[in-house]
């Protein structure tokens, strides 16, 4: 896939839909691998293809109402909200990316289908549009996705799992260093949790962890999660960025900061499906 078809397609995308592609010669490498979502694992379990047709499709198109409309279907159909979030439009996700690293699609219709694919968590109610269900005095985990990533979904649906489980969760997207540190400095968290893929540098990262460590008035605990964690085993990717833990699993992220939900538990079922 050519270079130049990344740029021209990443410089015609508008900024609201907080998608970009890196510009150098792994272009089409590290966006390949950004568009498969890290945040939850692929399901064994059968999908009712229909159902995820019809999203696919959904997503694909030009209008939100049929967004919408596919959502309400879809738990019309007797597919869980939680199944939707962690499974079924992570995998539209992954066919959308394969799809566009196969040249069946353009990186412009992939990307806008991204941003429908997130107005569909959003439909599904407050765990995934915004932090409104937890208690006052749940756990607070601040889930940062670093300034020009290509990677917004997977966070989105990790902070609904989270939110289900009953921690509070505030999702932190395109923010620099220094952005991220006020918020660090103006607001208490249990932990930080920063979602990383290969298009991120060690020397980025560094800085991120250094300005939260520093502008925390108390200890807090870092972790890098995503799909960075491919090439870096979690114990050097710790010590390279002077984050406290690395982890591709949430549920291990969690044990790790000593985290626990005060409130609901809500574990991450099977996918149900036909």
């Amino acid at each position: 896939m050519a270079v130049n078809r990344n740029v021209n397609a990443q410089q015609s995308i508008e900024r609201s839909v907080q998608v970009q592609m890196p510009g150098d010669i792994d272009a089409a490498h590290t966006g390949c691998q950004a568009l498969h979502l890290h945040a939850v694992p692929q399901s064994p379990t059968l999908f009712d293809e229909p159902i995820l047709n019809m999203m696919q499709q959904a997503a694909l198109g030009l209008d939100s109402v049929a967004c919408s409309q596919a959502v309400k279907d879809a738990l019309a159909a007797g597919i869980a909200a939680e199944d939707i979030a962690d499974h079924y439009i992570p995998e539209i996700s992954r066919r959308l990316g394969d799809d566009w690293c196969n040249d069946e699609l353009g990186f412009g219709p992939v990307t806008i289908a991204g941003a429908r694919l997130q107005f569909m968590l959003r439909e599904l109610g407050p765990d995934w549009s915004g932090d409104k269900a937890a208690d006052p005095d749940a756990p607070t985990i601040l889930l940062i996705v670093p300034r020009n990533a290509h990677h917004t979904l997977g966070a989105m649906v990790l902070a609904g799992q989270m939110r289900r489980k009953g921690f509070s969760v505030r999702v932190l997207l395109d923010a620099n260093s220094h952005e991220i540190a006020e918020c660090v400095r103006r607001s208490i968290y249990d932990a930080v949790f920063i979602s990383a893929t290969p298009g991120e540098t060690l020397e980025s990262l560094r800085l991120i962890v250094r300005f939260i460590k520093s502008s925390s008035a108390q200890e807090i605990p870092v972790v890098i999660g995503g799909s960075l964690i491919d090439l870096e085993t979690g114990q050097k990717l710790a010590v390279k960025t002077g984050a406290d833990y690395a982890t591709k699993s949430p549920e291990e992220a969690l044990e790790l900061c000593g985290l626990r939900a005060k409130t609901r538990n809500s574990a991450i079922r099977p996918v149900r499906g036909t």
